[in-house]
């Protein structure tokens, strides 16, 4: 079976330096699936907050597949009619990309996305609670600590 990377921000998994680092599913994880589809169809809720940017809410990512087996958060967004302009959030592991690298992508291509309210409070991020639910109890909580949001 395929392997496709997930690439989680920091707050999910960290190496020792702090850096973002990868982690691997099956590229026909129905979970997975499942979690992007309702990213996609609750995309346009993401976009109001991105277009309005107000002092409430800050730090929007999306995320979309830089290759086939790549998926990759981006920062820094601005929205032109159809697409997005950001900034890769961490450096690809295979695609010769850096950390930085500024990339368009088109709104049909974002697989997830998230922002974080002023009272540190992540929304969106609809991949997480499956990568956290196969995780050790202690670790997904403590990521779910990170990202304001109730142990489970």
């Amino acid at each position: 079976m395929k392997l496709a990377l997930a690439f989680l921000l920091a707050a999910v998994s960290a190496s020792s330096t702090g850096e973002p680092v990868a982690t691997f599913t099956q590229s026909d994880d129905p979970e997975l699936a499942a979690a992007r589809a309702k990213a996609s169809a609750t995309l346009p809720d993401f976009l109001a907050v991105l277009d309005k940017r107000s002092l409430d809410t800050g730090g929007y990512q999306v995320r979309f597949a830089l290759t086939p087996t790549e998926h990759i958060w981006v920062e820094n967004l601005a929205r032109a009619g159809d697409s997005l302009t950001g900034t890769l959030a961490m450096k690809p592991l295979r695609s010769g990309h850096q950390r930085g690298d500024r990339v368009t992508i088109k709104l049909s291509e974002v697989s997830d996305w998230g922002y974080w309210t002023r009272d540190n409070v992540a929304h969106g991020f609809h991949t997480y609670p499956i990568l956290f639910a196969r995780l050790p109890k202690a670790e997904a909580n403590a990521r779910r600590r990170e990202l304001g949001w109730p142990e489970q």
